[in-house]
C-alpha cells in the first residue's frame, strides 16, 4: 500500500462470466427430399458460434424421422443452449387402393388400404362424400354385405405433409337369389343358363346334345335359393324322352347346381357378374325364325355380355357361348359350326338375329323382344285378288274381330281403278258391289252394309282419308269401285264382293283395320277369303300385313275339298287339290309352297290350333292344303291359291292368328 504510516499487501483473482446468450430454433418440420435437413440457429448476441448435434451426432440427417437436437453456444464470450426435436416427414401416399366390386348379398366385405407417411397416417373412411362414423383404419369391414351398402367408398389417409384422397371404390350389391347363372351338364356336352328376378320367377334354358333335349322351363325360387320348374321337351328334342321333366336346383353363394329329372342330367355353374353393365340388357328373349314353318331362338345374356345361345329349328338345333359388344352386337359360335349374330336394341328390346349353318347352308332370321317387352302382333289387313262371278263364285271375305268395344274398318271392293296405272289390268271387275253381314252364333246372317260406288257413300271424304294411313292405294275419283268405312262390334263377319252388271272381272276385296294401334281393345283375329280359283291371271291371290314387334304365327289354309265333304259344295265345281305359294311381297321366289296338309308334319298341331281359333276341321286324307307359318311384323305378303295342274273351282283361303 502507499501510506508513509503503514505497510501490507494483498492478491487475488478477477472472474469475468460469460454472459448470456439467447438461442432460438427454426426449421424444426422439414419435407423428406433426400438432402440433409439441417436446422435453423439464430443468437442473441448474433453471429454467436454454436455446435449443433442431431441425436448426439454432428451429422447432418436426411432420413425421415424424428432426431434430438441439441445446440450450444461456443463463443468465449457468451454461454447458451437450446434443444428441440427435428421432424423430417414424408407426405401420404397410397401403395394398393380399396378395391370394390360387384358382390353377392349377404356375403362378408371389407375393403382396405395400403398407406404410408411419416409421422404416422391417419384414416378417415367417407361413402358417396360423407364420412362414415367409427371408421378410422386401414380396413373397413362391411360384415355381410346388404344393398343398403352399396355405394362409392374412398378413405382419405393425413399427416402433418397433408392429405391424400384414394380412388373411388365403388361397391355394388345383387340380390342374393335373382341374376344369371351360366353352366354345364356333370360328365357330359351341352350347356344351360339361368335367369331369376327378383320378384322369384325366372326361366331356364338348357341344351343336352347327349341326350337329344331341348328344355326351357319357368321356375320359381324360394327364400333359401332352392328353385324349380317343370316343363315338357321342346319339341325340336329327340324322340323318346318323359313327355314332363322337372328341373331342380339351389343357389349357394355364386355358385348354383341341380338337376333334371328324368333325363339323370345333372348341372353346375356359376353367376354373371359385372361391375359395368353390358351394353345388351341382362336377361333372357325368345326370337322365332322368321319366314319359316317352325324354329325358335333363344338368348339369354349376363350383366358382363356373356351370352348363351340355344337355336331349335326343323334344319338346326345346337348351342354356343358368345359375347355382347359395346354396340349391342352378340356374336356367337355354335358347337356344329354355325355363325350366329344378333343385335338387341336397348330402347325398344328388339333383338334381330342371323344363323348360317356351316357349309352351303341358307341364313336364317329370327325377331324378337327382351325379357320384360311386351310381344305385339296382329292382323292389319287382307287384300285378294280373285274372280267374280255369280252364285257360290262371288267373292266372299270373311274376317273375325275380338276384343271389346268396336273397331272401324275400311272395306273396299276395287275394280276399275285396276285399269290404270300402276295395275293396267285386263278382264277387270267393271262394277263391284261390296256388302258386309253379321254372321250371329245361331247361324243366321244380318246384313250391316252395302255399297255399290264408293262416291255415292255419305262419307266418301272419310273414306279417301283413311286409304293413306292404312297404306290403301287410292281409289279413282268418280270411279265405280265400291268402299264402306264402318264401326263393327266384336264378332264374325262376312265381306260378299258380286258384280253389279253380271258381268264376271278380276277385282281385289280389301279389308283394313282403321286407326290400329298397340293395346287397343279389338283387333283382326283372321280373315279368309272364298272365290272362284282359276289359272294364270285368274288363281286366288290374297295379301296380307302384320304390325308390331314380334313375329306372328298364322295358320294359312287353301280348302276345297273339305267343302265337298263337310259343307256340301259342288264337287264339279270346288277346288278339288287346292296350292298354295307364300310369297314376299317384293316378289321373287316362294317362300314355300304347301300341297297336302298332312305332307309337312304338322298335321296334329293344325288339327289342334284349328280347334282353337274356331276352325272347322280339315277332312282326314283331304288334299285341302295348310301350314303353320311365322311372319315377320311390317312386312307384306301374298299367298297365291291355285289348282294342280292348272285345275279351276272355287276354294277357301283363310289366315288365322295361333295365339
Amino acid at each position: 500500500m502507499n501510506d508513509a504510516n503503514y505497510t501490507g499487501s494483498a492478491s487475488g483473482t478477477l472472474t469475468i462470466d460469460k454472459a448470456p446468450a439467447t438461442v432460438t430454433l427454426s426449421d424444426l418440420l422439414q419435407r423428406f427430399d433426400g438432402n440433409p435437413k439441417e436446422v435453423g440457429v439464430a443468437t442473441i448476441p448474433a453471429g454467436l458460434s454454436f455446435l449443433v448435434t442431431y441425436d448426439g451426432s454432428a451429422t447432418v440427417p436426411s432420413a425421415a424421422g424424428d432426431y434430438a437436437v441439441e445446440v450450444v453456444v461456443s463463443d468465449p464470450n457468451y454461454s447458451g443452449a437450446a434443444s428441440g426435436t427435428l421432424t423430417i416427414y414424408t407426405e401420404p401416399t397410397i401403395h394398393e387402393q380399396p378395391q370394390g366390386g360387384v358382390f353377392i348379398e349377404g356375403e362378408p366385405v371389407t375393403l382396405s388400404v395400403v398407406a404410408e407417411g411419416f409421422p404416422a397416417v391417419s384414416y378417415r373412411w367417407r361413402r358417396d362424400g360423407e364420412l362414415i362414423a367409427d371408421a378410422h383404419g386401414p380396413t373397413l369391414s362391411l360384415g355381410s354385405i346388404q344393398q343398403s351398402d352399396a355405394g362409392a367408398y374412398e378413405i382419405v389417409v393425413s399427416n402433418i405433409g397433408g392429405s391424400v384422397v384414394s380412388s373411388k371404390a365403388v361397391v355394388s350389391v345383387e340380390p342374393m337369389f335373382s341374376g344369371v347363372w351360366f353352366g354345364g351338364f356333370d360328365g357330359a356336352d351341352g350347356r344351360w343358363a339361368l335367369v331369376l328376378g327378383e320378384d322369384g320367377s325366372g326361366r331356364y334354358f338348357a341344351h343336352h346334345p347327349g341326350v337329344g333335349l331341348v328344355f326351357v322351363s319357368e321356375v320359381a325360387v324360394d327364400g333359401t335359393g332352392h328353385f324349380t320348374g317343370t316343363a315338357s321337351p321342346h319339341p325340336s328334342s329327340a324322340g323318346g324322352l318323359p313327355g314332363m321333366l322337372a328341373v331342380s336346383g339351389a343357389i349357394v353363394g355364386r355358385d348354383v347346381s341341380g338337376s333334371i329329372s328324368g333325363v339323370s342330367a345333372g348341372f353346375s355353374g356359376t353367376r354373371d357378374l359385372a361391375a359395368v353393365a353390358s351394353a345388351v340388357p341382362a336377361g333372357w328373349s325368345v326370337a322365332p325364325e322368321t319366314n319359316a314353318t317352325t324354329g325358335e331362338s333363344f338368348l339369354v345374356t349376363g350383366p358382363s355380355g356373356a351370352a348363351f345361345l340355344l337355336v331349335a329349328t326343323d334344319v338346326l338345333v345346337d348351342s354356343g357361348l358368345g359375347i355382347a359388344d359395346s354396340e349391342g352386337q352378340v356374336a356367337v359360335n355354335l358347337d356344329a359350326g354355325a355363325a350366329a349374330a344378333f343385335s338387341v336394341e336397348g330402347e325398344t328390346g328388339q333383338v334381330r338375329g342371323t344363323v348360317t349353318p356351316g357349309g352351303t347352308g341358307a341364313a336364317m332370321a329370327f325377331l324378337g323382344v327382351n325379357q320384360g317387352v311386351a310381344p305385339i302382333n296382329r292382323i292389319l289387313n287382307l287384300s285378294t285378288r280373285g274372280v267374280v262371278r255369280g252364285g257360290d263364285e262371288q267373292m266372299i271375305a270373311g274376317f273375325v274381330i275380338g276384343g271389346t268395344g268396336t273397331r272401324r274398318v275400311l272395306v273396299r271392293a276395287a275394280g276399275p281403278t285396276l285399269t290404270a296405272e300402276p295395275f293396267n289390268l285386263s278382264g277387270a271387275l267393271a262394277d263391284p258391289i261390296v256388302e258386309i253381314v253379321r254372321n250371329n252364333p245361331d247361324g243366321s246372317q244380318t246384313r250391316v252394309a252395302w255399297n255399290d260406288d264408293w262416291g255415292d257413300a255419305a262419307n266418301a271424304e272419310a273414306i279417301r282419308e283413311a286409304e293413306v294411313p292404312v297404306g290403301a292405294f287410292p281409289l279413282l275419283d268418280g270411279s265405280r269401285d265400291a268402299a264402306l268405312l264402318i264401326d263393327l262390334e266384336p264378332g264374325s263377319y262376312t265381306a260378299i264382293v258380286s258384280s253389279g252388271d253380271g258381268a264376271a272381272g278380276i277385282a281385289i276385296a280389301e279389308v283394313y283395320s282403321v286407326d290400329d294401334a298397340p293395346g287397343q281393345p279389338t283387333r283382326l283375329l283372321n280373315i279368309s277369303t272364298r272365290a272362284y280359283v282359276g289359272s294364270g291371271d285368274d288363281v286366288l291371290i290374297p295379301g296380307f300385313i302384320t304390325a308390331g314387334n314380334y313375329p306372328r304365327k298364322l295358320l294359312i289354309r287353301a280348302v276345297g275339298p273339305t267343302l265337298v265333304e263337310n259343307f256340301g259344295f259342288d264337287p264339279e265345281s270346288t277346288l278339288a287339290d287346292p296350292v298354295v305359294k307364300i310369297i314376299p311381297a317384293d316378289g321373287g321366289d316362294p317362300l314355300l309352297v304347301v300341297e297336302d296338309w298332312e305332307s309337312l308334319g304338322q298335321a296334329e298341331a293344325i288339327g289342334t290350333i284349328s280347334s282353337s281359333v274356331g276352325a272347322f276341321d280339315l277332312v282326314e286324307g283331304s288334299r285341302d292344303a295348310a301350314v303353320l307359318f311365322t311372319v315377320e311384323p311390317g312386312k307384306t305378303y301374298t299367298i297365291e291359291v291355285s289348282g294342280r295342274d292348272g285345275a279351276s273351282g272355287v276354294a277357301l283361303a283363310e289366315v288365322y292368328e295361333v295365339p
